[in-house]
């Protein structure tokens, strides 16, 4: 019996090792197996491009291509994984059915919009003419003149109007009479060299604030990036950087903008290029012309392993790990 059991135990503890064992040959596999990479991309009056991932002798393979539409297809031990996704696809057109049955109901709603007697639209008309009148006070206080104007032969010129004795009374046209609140409004806003003179005042303390914030935030970013732990990680961040770009690049790119000196300034980062790549990679600025063709190909690798190396001693640096804490907080919504 004991015999059995200890027979057991044996069995299981060597399931167990085998199943770590694999598990850690395949995270192994992940880290220190890299991933190769192709690209190419061109663009002249369209864009184009196609990037191959591939991992392990092609175990695992990512094909993405973008000409008008993006195309993703899997593949694993050769067998396409689900079906290609296309992006930036035209919308599907309606049904016929569906179709119908809006040209339906639109023709019935129209005829119920509109009604059998058409009283609906008379009160459209008549709405509007109330707005007009509304919008144009002094026709509607002319056309009531009018209306209440005596007919015993008395006539109102707008400034005069005979009275039944024969007499004339001036009367003020009712357009330019003025209410009672603008004349308080106006007197509300009267004119004083004191208020003009503190809305400046404050505004130029405002003023003098933004800048001693932008000065304070000028000071964080300087000691930011001249402290010497922070330089440590930023050299870090460079390496992993030097290390996802492509390995080999050829190709040509010629640009140039409606400002020369925009050109210029993209020429100087362009340059950076050459150290890496050489004559491989022609770049042409054209300052008289505003331009832009690029044909490039490139190909490269990356191991996880040097990838995950490099952010773990970005990690370390406290200063990281407290900007980065402090910008989640934020996000979140925390103090």
């Amino acid at each position: 019996m004991l015999s059995t059991l200890l027979f057991i135990l044996k069995i299981i503890c060597i399931a167990v090792l085998a199943i770590l064992g694999l598990v850690l040959f395949a995270v192994l596999l992940m880290l220190f197996v890299p991933v190769r990479y192709r690209l190419s991309c061109s663009y002249k009056e369209d864009f184009t491009a196609r990037v191959k991932i591939t991992w392990l002798l092609h175990i695992l393979s990512v094909l993405a291509t973008y000409d008008h539409s993006l195309e993703l297809s899997i593949k694993l031990f050769g067998f396409p994984l689900g079906k290609g996704k296309r992006g930036g696809g035209e919308e599907e057109e309606p049904e016929n059915g569906a179709e119908g049955d809006g040209e339906k109901d639109g023709g019935f709603g129209k005829q119920e919009r509109e009604g059998g007697d058409g009283a609906l639209e008379r009160d459209g008309v008549l709405e509007r003419d109330e707005a007009l009148e509304s919008a144009v006070p002094g026709e509607r206080y002319g056309r009531e003149a009018k209306e209440k104007e005596p007919s015993g032969g008395a006539k109102a010129d707008g400034f005069s109007r005979e009275s039944a004795d024969g007499g004339k009374t001036f009367t003020e046209p009712p357009a330019l009479k003025e209410s009672p609140e603008k004349g308080k409004g106006k007197k509300k806003k009267s004119f004083s060299l004191n208020g003009i003179f503190r809305k400046i005042k404050f505004r130029f303390l405002g003023f003098c604030d933004k800048v001693r914030a932008v000065e304070e935030k000028g000071k964080k970013i300087h000691g930011f990036v001249t402290d010497p732990a922070n330089q440590k990680s930023f050299r870090h961040i460079l390496r992993m950087t030097k290390h996802i770009l492509p390995r080999k690049m050829e190709g040509s790119l010629v640009f140039g903008f409606e400002d020369p000196s925009v050109t210029g300034q993209a020429a100087a980062l362009c340059s950076l290029a050459y150290a890496r790549y050489g004559d491989s990679l022609q770049i042409t600025p054209l300052f008289d012309e505003q331009i832009l063709e690029a044909q490039v190909k490139g190909k490269g690798r990356i191991f996880l392993g040097i990838v995950l190396y490099w952010c773990l001693r970005v990690l370390m640096n406290k200063n990281i790990r407290r900007l980065l804490f402090k910008r989640r907080r934020k996000k979140d919504g925390g103090e």
